[in-house]
C-alpha cells in the first residue's frame, strides 16, 4: 500500500557525517527504524563498536525526510529511565519519535 520501513541496525556512521548510503535508502520512509546504541557522550568512547546514537538517528530521520522514527538497539548499560530520558531529549530533536520496548506494537 505504497508505505517504506527502513531498518537499520548496527550502523556507525563516518565521524562528524551520515552515512549518505543510510540517507538514501531511508529517503521518504514513512517509518525508520534506527540504531540508537548509545548518547551522544557516549558514542565518542566506542568508536568502532558499529552502532549509532539517538542524535544521529534523528538527523537521518530529519535529512531523509522520514515520517516517523523508531529508536531501538538500545545499550544494555542504559536502564529503563535512561531509556525514557533519550526519548524525550530525542523529541525535542525530531517531533515523531518513540523509543522501542519489548511488546510494541505498531499499526502501519
Amino acid at each position: 500500500n505504497d508505505k517504506s520501513i527502513t531498518y537499520v541496525t548496527d550502523c556507525e556512521h563516518p565521524l562528524g557525517t551520515l552515512n549518505p548510503n543510510v540517507l538514501e535508502i531511508a529517503d521518504n520512509s514513512d517509518i525508520l527504524i534506527h540504531d540508537a546504541h548509545f548518547t551522544i557522550n557516549d558514542l565518542a568512547k566506542f568508536k568502532g563498536w558499529g552502532h549509532s546514537s539517538w542524535k544521529q538517528a534523528t538527523d537521518v530521520a530529519a535529512q531523509s525526510n522520514s515520517k516517523q522514527l523508531i529508536l531501538f538497539h538500545h545499550s544494555p548499560d542504559y536502564n529503563d529511565n535512561d531509556i525514557k530520558d533519550i526519548e524525550k531529549k530525542a523529541q525535542l530533536d525530531f517531533n515523531n519519535v518513540i523509543a522501542a520496548k519489548q511488546d510494541l506494537e505498531i499499526e502501519i
